[in-house]
């Protein structure tokens, strides 16, 4: 008898709906628009929450701080932080930056929390490689810090701890910048293939003294060409041919190899990038582009921020 009475319901249900045929069609529509936005919305969040992650991640995460000499005035130079100094401040006296040099860097690793602290060296050579050439913006950093800073390696390897030569590792968007000087077909950007250059297999020979190379270009100048070394990539960053990230402009390398390699080159000479004194003589000491410390938690990374902004110097997390 149950049976029959629930076949019975169902019948005039349908029987009812079908009579109704507008209403129910709406009806049905409405749950599915319903629905479907609710779906929608939630798969909206969660994509835009999974891309401001992956966007904060691939700017260094939130555990992380830039850290930039104080005063004067600073620009982006290469991925990190330059000191764009005027006359004034590049003398002494009390307006004088507070520089990011050896001491500073090592105020700065005793700070509570701080896992990795490495300064960063930035400067800009001539690359050549065959027919092609091109500006390397070159960061020098500790490896420790270039490993802990996780770098997603498409081919190769990180430069290894103990070798006395310059080895590299690229951005994924380097080799769009090589151009052939002698061809008018305007480089990737106008023609979109990729010169032919091979950043980890051929070695490259680099011009550190640009001044003094484009000043040996005039007959009239009787100035020498300078020397050209010798680099090497190792890795290449993850990333296609217009795929941009952080650091797809970047090229890296062991930072206590770039200072021996800059300080021989330069010897007696202002290292172009560094400020001078007075005199605008070199200073005794290297003063570093940036600075990048690593903290244990994000819950720390505000405190410790203010303590290095009290320190005179300048710093930024994506915690802000």
């Amino acid at each position: 008898v149950s049976r029959m009475k629930l076949l019975d319901l169902i019948k005039m249900s349908i029987s009812n709906l079908w009579r109704r045929k507008l209403r129910t069609i709406l009806t049905i529509l409405g749950v599915i628009i319903g629905t479907a936005s609710i779906v929608v919305m939630i798969s909206l969040g969660i994509g835009l929450n999974k891309s401001m992650i992956d966007s904060v991640e691939e700017s260094g995460g939130l555990t992380t701080i830039n850290v930039s000499s104080g005063g004067g005035d600073t620009m982006y130079y290469g991925g990190g932080m330059a000191v764009s100094m005027d006359a004034s401040a590049s003398g002494s006296g009390s307006n004088e930056p507070v520089y990011l040099t050896d001491e500073v860097i090592e105020q700065l690793k005793q700070l509570p929390h701080v896992t990795v602290c490495s300064p960063v060296l930035s400067t800009s050579v001539l690359a050549k490689q065959g027919a092609y050439e091109s500006w390397l913006q070159i960061q020098g950093m500790d490896l420790e810090a270039l490993d802990r800073m996780n770098l997603p390696l498409a081919e190769g390897t990180m430069p290894e701890p103990g070798s006395s030569e310059l080895k590299f590792v690229f951005g994924n968007m380097v080799i769009q910048d090589f151009y052939n000087p002698k061809s008018n077909s305007g480089g990737y950007w106008q023609t979109g293939e990729l010169p032919d250059v091979d950043l980890i297999n051929q070695p490259l020979f680099l011009i550190f003294d640009t001044d003094a190379y484009y000043q040996s270009q005039d007959p009239q100048s009787g100035i020498a060409p300078p020397k050209k070394y010798i680099g090497q990539g190792v890795g290449m960053l993850e990333g296609g041919p217009e795929d941009w990230k952080q650091y797809s402009y970047s090229t890296y390398c062991d930072i206590e190899v770039l200072k021996t390699q800059l300080k021989k080159i330069f010897k007696g000479k202002v290292i172009p990038g560094q400020p001078t004194t007075s005199s605008g003589k070199p200073r005794k000491e290297l003063v570093y582009n940036s600075a990048y410390v690593q903290i244990d938690e994000m819950d720390n990374v505000m405190d410790i921020q203010k303590q290095i902004q009290a320190m005179g110097l300048q710093a930024y997390s994506e915690v802000e």
